[in-house]
């Protein structure tokens, strides 16, 4: 029983793949990559997408098979929300109990609401560790676990995972999905979409509310004839890799900028911020910024060695 389960969503937006990615590079460092496997866990949030009377606690997953062959479950990123419990009622369906692990893991806020329903969640999982990307999960959420510490979000390993390219290039990226773009940029620009299928699996309402937002704000249109969009999360990462510099709204878009040392700036404030700040300071939302990345690769070293240490006990 040596198979680890990384349960991932099937990305909204491209910083999810970007976590992925990272979660299964730092996995498979420490497991080997042939027992690490991502599994998906749309089969869990396909109900947003459904009639409410619809829900089955015991959905069909590939967790199915592998029940009884995988020691530890990997839940990465933004997973401290209302849909875990979806995945808590899929995970208690099953027979052999594997350890239950968060990893860079935090929530989109920190309201009374979330911490109230995310804790009674964590109360009946019984989870063994927590590594947070940022001290308010820690603070919130940490003693609902046998071991609990802070770390960075999974995404700052993308750049071990995906190569960058041989030398920068002459241009400038520009991804703005959550604010119009409060410049131009000098040429030559690159625009990045980050949210290129949301819409197509979006729950009805919701497309509806998004719609209406993106008519009301004409600037900040769904996607535009000049976004960049791929469905290869490698590509984002390679442009990023070689980009002059980074102009952006988005958390993970100067995550993964960060990785690779590149230049970049964060425009837009969120309760997620400190994803961020806590590797590049306060300074990259308000200037461009540079990670040292000496010392980031120092950081996931010694993150990748506790981790290891925990795990293999």
């Amino acid at each position: 029983m040596s198979n680890t389960i990384l349960l991932k969503s099937w990305w909204f937006n491209v910083g999810d793949g970007f976590v992925k990615l990272g979660a299964e590079h730092l996995l498979g460092n420490l497991f080997g990559a042939h027992t690490i496997f991502p599994v998906s866990a749309l089969g869990a949030n396909k109900f947003s997408m459904l009639p409410r009377d619809s829900y089955k606690p015991n959905f069909p997953s590939l967790l199915d098979v592998f029940d009884g062959s995988a020691e530890r479950i990997v839940l990465a990123g933004c997973v401290l929300n209302d849909r875990l419990g979806r995945v808590a009622d899929k995970i208690e369906q099953m027979r052999h109990r594997p350890k239950i692990i968060f990893l860079g893991a935090g929530a989109r806020n920190y309201d009374a609401a979330t911490v109230t329903v995310v804790g009674d969640i964590l109360k009946r999982l019984q989870p063994d560790l927590l590594v947070t990307r940022d001290s308010s999960a820690l603070e919130h959420f940490g003693g609902f676990f046998r071991h609990a510490r802070q770390g960075i979000d999974c995404a700052y390993w993308v750049s071990d995972a995906v190569p960058a390219l041989p030398n920068r290039k002459d241009y400038q990226i520009r991804t703005f999905n959550r604010m119009a773009d409060p410049g131009s940029g000098d040429e030559p620009v690159l625009r990045l979409n980050h949210n290129p299928f949301r819409l197509t699996v979006e729950p009805n309402g919701r497309v509806l509310r998004r719609a209406i937002y993106h008519l009301a704000k004409r600037k900040n249109a769904a996607i535009q004839p000049s976004d960049f969009i791929s469905d290869d999360i490698s590509e984002y990462l390679r442009l990023y890799s070689g980009a002059r510099e980074v102009h952006t709204d988005m958390v993970h878009a100067t995550v993964a900028s960060a990785a690779y040392g590149t230049p970049v700036r964060m425009y837009y404030r969120t309760p997620r911020q400190e994803v961020i700040t806590s590797v590049l300071g306060e300074s990259v939302l308000e200037s461009m910024t540079t990670v040292d990345t000496v010392e980031l690769q120092s950081r996931k070293a010694n993150e990748a060695r506790i981790l290891s240490e925990f795990l293999k006990r």
